[in-house]
């Protein structure tokens, strides 16, 4: 699965945030010539599934994304869909089990392989740490 990475630029202080950006972009444009994987999205205009599907997409070429985003924050919609996902991630959290991913693809086997893995694995950890607990007492 490719590694992402997520820089956030936020303050008070847009001229320093927008001299970060400038450079990070400049560096993008410097290593990948093409800048076919460069993309703005700005939520004044657009929604989140904009965002997702961008994401989602899979590049012909061998070209690390960049998608810089503007106005997050003001997207009222987007609000509701983060606050959404962080109940759910929450409640994931509480039931201590990594949540099945719906994948399409060569890796979907491995990757639902996996995750059934983690949690039998996590399960046992559990088990084991309440013997623990239980001889400790006694």
């Amino acid at each position: 699965m490719p590694k992402a990475m997520i820089i956030f630029l936020y303050g008070q202080d847009t001229y320093r945030s927008r001299l970060k950006l400038n450079e990070i972009i400049e560096k993008h444009r410097n290593i990948y010539k093409s800048g076919l994987n460069l993309r703005y999205i700005d939520f004044k205009e657009k929604n989140f599934q904009t965002f997702a599907d961008e994401i989602k997409s899979i590049s012909m070429f061998k070209e690390k994304k960049l998608i810089v985003l503007k106005n997050a924050f003001l997207n009222k919609g987007l609000q509701e869909q983060l606050k959404e996902k962080d109940l759910m991630i929450a409640e994931l959290k509480s039931k201590q089990q990594i949540p099945p991913i719906a994948l399409e693809g060569p890796m979907s086997g491995l990757i639902e392989d996996l995750q059934n893995r983690i949690n039998k694995l996590k399960i046992t950890l559990e088990e084991k740490n309440k013997i623990i607990e239980e001889l400790k007492s006694s």
